[in-house]
């Protein structure tokens, strides 16, 4: 049942991308049943006509057959290259049209997903082999129905034109076996891919990392070739050692499906020699009787091939339905509710919220925070205090597991997945850059008017890149890195870090984040990067994480966390008279910078 419900699945999904696909591909494979199964039938007429000496006395009808079979062979030669041209060139612009439509809906379904997901292993198994069938296997469905309807129409109809109970026996015979070996393939092919996904994806790690420039640096640096390669090589190993065994498995099957069609093959031939000889079949009838049964057995194996495939293909099936039906408990709840609209942005909070990763350790206890409209909030603390978990959940990254987290005073979950993070631009200290060229780095997209040009100088003048990339050739359209362009530029680690800011800029929310945006920055970069991330944020709300209690100085409020918790909060100055650990660790900073 779920192979014709994953099948199905996808056969929809082509429906509804390319509707006429379908009906293109079926309508060619009806014709060419036609034409295979009316070239048997002509041959039985004229070798019969002519086994039964009758001959005399009808050269015109002889004639006549000879010259329609002409014309048969001509018209099935023209129609075939006409289809042929027509299937090859509409089909492969509707298969282009169809892997972007796949594509689509799965990159979509992925932004949905929790970042809880992208933290198990499981989940990068069926990720890496979705990735890997949804370009194909849409497309791969379809062909096989199609083609499936043809060898179901090519039975019936030679069916219709020679009847034997011993040919449909023998092909039976065949045939069951063949569904027996193609099953027992597709299992060990299955079976094979999912055991070796794990070893596959370190040698795919492996050969990332090796395309990385600032991989090839740091094992330059530490001469650790040779541990990466030697991880590598284990998967490679791992992935050679699973896939033998099922090598091993998959010939002998096969050895014995061979020999097994051989043999009944021979008794075909033995059987109508044994009619031949009792008078129900002619000498000349022998050669259409044997291309009908070879016809008979190869579509009848073929059509059992296709149920297989389609069997096949359902397991396939299943990991991208898993995606794609995936929703998160925010939508299955809203699936029962209507989801409220959300407003202009007053306050946030948390209310004595707990969080863990996983089943893991209490990440955050208790949490209670409100940061209200215009507030610029440090968030303090040592390293693992829950001060980036605290933002993700803020920006609706994670679903909430005991506690709110609200909007205006409303829980998220009353609202659509994404309508919360839209409220929010965040700087994270490894956001990271892509191959494009600078100035859809800070748009996130591609410049579509002079407006947007303007708007991605400002903001590179803003966070201090403008100089730099102003002196480029190219300018804000010079690609970052050489991975697609030879005249690409490679930037410095403070010099990607302004570009994420100046991304900051062009993205302006009514919440800016920015979690240690200056981690990469010299002091007098950073000074002057704080004096503008609150210039940015003057008539916005700013949250920022810091290491740097200087920097905490001009907050209208700091929240110092420790352990999960909020231990101390309030102004610079009220935190130092409470002589605390916010007190404390601000003391030992500027001590340490006299």
């Amino acid at each position: 049942m779920n192979t014709v419900k994953n099948n199905l699945f996808i056969l929809s999904h082509v429906y509804k991308a390319v509707p006429l696909y379908a009906a293109a591909i079926m309508a060619y494979n009806v014709i060419r049943a036609l034409v295979v199964v009316g070239d048997l039938w002509i041959c039985k007429l004229v070798i019969g006509w002519l086994t039964r000496n009758q001959m005399e006395g009808n050269g015109i009808f002889f004639a006549c057959v000879a010259i329609f079979y002409g014309l048969y062979v001509l018209l099935d030669y023209i129609g075939n290259q006409l289809n042929l041209l027509l299937l090859n060139w509409y089909g492969s612009v509707r298969s282009i049209d169809l892997s972007k439509y796949m594509r689509g809906l799965l990159y979509h379904k992925l932004e949905e997903l929790e970042l809880s997901c992208y933290e198990e292993n499981e989940f990068y198994n069926d990720l890496g082999r979705v990735l890997n069938e949804i370009d194909t296997r849409p497309t791969q469905v379809v062909n096989s129905l199609a083609t499936g309807l043809y060898y179901f129409l090519t039975l019936v109809l030679i069916t219709v034109i020679i009847f034997d109970p011993v040919f449909i026996v023998a092909g039976l015979l065949i045939v069951i076996k063949h569904f027996l070996y193609v099953r027992k393939v597709n299992r060990i092919n299955f079976e094979m891919d999912r055991d070796t996904q794990p070893s596959m994806r370190k040698v795919q790690y492996i050969k990332e990392l090796f395309k990385n420039r600032e991989f090839i640096k740091e094992t330059r640096n530490y001469q650790a070739e040779d541990f990466f390669i030697q991880f590598g090589e284990c998967g490679a190993k791992e992935d050679y050692s699973i896939s033998n065994a099922y090598y091993r498995e998959g010939g002998r099957a096969s050895f014995l499906m061979i020999l097994f069609g051989n043999l009944v093959n021979l008794l075909i031939v033995v059987y109508l020699c044994r009619q031949m000889l009792v008078g129900k079949y002619m000498p000349g009838d022998f050669v259409y009787l044997i291309s009908s049964f070879s016809a008979f057995t190869n579509n009848l194996s073929g059509l059992v091939q296709i149920i297989s495939e389609m069997q096949n293909y359902g397991m396939y099936i299943e990991n991208i339905r898993k995606i794609l039906d995936y929703k998160s408990p925010r939508v299955r709840q809203l699936d029962h509710s209507e989801s409220e609209e959300i407003g202009v942005f007053e306050k946030v909070s948390l209310e004595k919220v707990n969080f863990r990763y996983d089943e893991g350790t209490i990440v955050l206890r208790d949490m209670d925070i409100c940061i209200k409209k215009g507030q610029k909030v440090a968030l303090v603390g040592k390293n693992g205090s829950g001060k980036s978990t605290l933002i993700k959940l803020l920006m609706d990254f994670y679903p909430i597991q005991e506690g709110k987290v609200l909007y205006n005073g409303v829980p998220y979950a009353s609202f659509d997945v994404g309508v919360v993070q839209g409220k929010f631009t965040a700087v994270f200290q490894d956001s990271p850059i892509y191959a494009f060229s600078i100035a859809e780095n800070v748009l996130m997209r591609e410049p579509a008017s002079d407006t947007d040009e303007k708007l991605v100088a400002e903001a590179l003048i803003f966070s201090g890149l403008w100089e730099k990339v102003n002196a480029l050739e190219k300018g804000m359209h010079t690609i970052v890195t050489k991975e697609f362009d030879d005249e690409g530029v490679y930037l410095s680690g403070g010099e990607y870090q302004k570009l994420i800011i100046a991304r900051a800029y062009a993205h302006q929310s009514e919440i800016l984040i920015f979690d240690e945006p200056a981690s990469s920055l010299d002091p007098l970069a950073e000074y002057e990067l704080f004096h503008k991330m609150l210039q940015l944020g003057k008539d916005k709300t700013v949250i920022y994480i810091t290491h740097r209690m200087a920097a905490a100085i001009e907050a209208d409020r700091i929240y110092y966390i420790e352990e999960g918790r909020v231990r101390e909060q309030g102004k610079h100055e009220e935190l130092m008279k409470l002589q605390g650990q916010y007190s404390q660790m601000f003391s030992i900073q500027m001590k340490g910078c006299e």
